[in-house]
């Protein structure tokens, strides 16, 4: 159990590392990265203190999906999503219990893109 707790909290916790960076960061910089990544500095710092994209690696591997053949476009926008997503911790619970593929997507803002991904590999 003890495994479990630990295991949910590194994937839940943020990267303090990733907000200490950004905060470095002049202002002038932040808007022009934000800008450059198409997201706004408040994304931005979300994404920063998200850490990882792990919970949405395990997403994506349970749907058979391998990141290696998405487009980095769409890999960025998912990240992007998932960075800025306020139900981590429920997403990390639900894998850690071993999710069912029929209740994650109800809350998951990358719900559509994973359905079309999923979709695409199976033709």
């Amino acid at each position: 159990m003890l495994d479990k707790i630990r295991n949910w909290w590194s994937r839940w916790r943020p990267d303090w590392r990733g907000v200490s960076e950004i905060n470095a960061c002049a202002p002038f910089d932040l808007d022009r990265i934000a800008r450059d990544l198409q997201m706004t500095v408040s994304e931005l710092r979300q994404v920063a203190a998200s850490g990882n994209s792990e919970l949405l690696f395990s997403r994506l591997r349970e749907r058979g999906i391998d990141v290696k053949t998405i487009d980095p476009d769409v890999l960025h926008d998912l990240q992007r999503c998932c960075g800025i997503c306020l139900n981590k911790a429920l997403c990390a619970h639900e894998l850690e219990d071993g999710p069912i593929a029929a209740r994650w997507p109800a809350y998951c803002p990358n719900q559509v893109t994973i359905d079309a991904l999923t979709l695409m590999k199976c033709h």
